[in-house]
């Protein structure tokens, strides 16, 4: 268990990040500013991170981690596609404020790091060179349209879910052969 100064030392400094983070850009925070806002001096915020690209890192991975914890389906694409389709967006919105101030103009990251851990996820080590080429062609393709549905019109969702439910439909029995 982590002592508890070196947790509320931790929590300043993230809380702080991210509240720089919703009006800077990464690029244009500097470990200083960090520090004043904290109320900490330099090494302390060198002891945890090594600069602030670092902290961001350390935080988007959390971040992703939460959206994982929130999205109970995820391992659900092959076998109740319908339900990994539906609680997605349900998962996105439960981590909705982390992931807009850590990911803003960076959401195409987020979806390569879901994808990357999909793939991780439902590929197996064993699987031959043309099994591992069609998991990832539908990993891709569904995290594609997840990420281009418009999530504020009902019917469109509906469209895209049932097309993406009848092509893994389709593209399954090629993973079983």
């Amino acid at each position: 268990m982590e002592d508890l100064r070196v947790y509320k030392t931790k929590k300043s400094i993230r809380e702080t990040f991210l509240n720089i983070r919703r009006v800077k850009p990464l690029e244009k925070i500097k470990v200083n500013e960090i520090c004043e806002q904290a109320m900490i001096n330099r090494a302390t915020f060198y002891r945890y991170y090594q600069d602030v690209f670092n902290l961001n890192e350390k935080l988007e991975q959390q971040a992703l981690l939460q959206l994982l914890e929130n999205f109970d389906a995820r391992e659900e694409l092959l076998s109740d596609t319908e339900r990994f389709l539906k609680e997605f967006p349900k998962a996105m919105e439960k981590s909705r404020e982390i992931l807009d101030v850590l990911y803003h103009d960076r959401m195409e990251e987020l979806f390569y790091r879901l994808e990357d851990y999909m793939l991780k996820t439902y590929t197996k080590e064993e699987a031959d060179g043309q099994k591992k080429l069609l998991m990832s062609f539908i990993i891709r393709g569904v995290m594609y349209s997840l990420k281009d549905i418009p999530l504020d019109e009902d019917a469109q969702k509906d469209l895209y879910a049932s097309c993406i439910v009848k092509y893994i439909a389709a593209l399954k029995p090629l993973l079983m052969e």
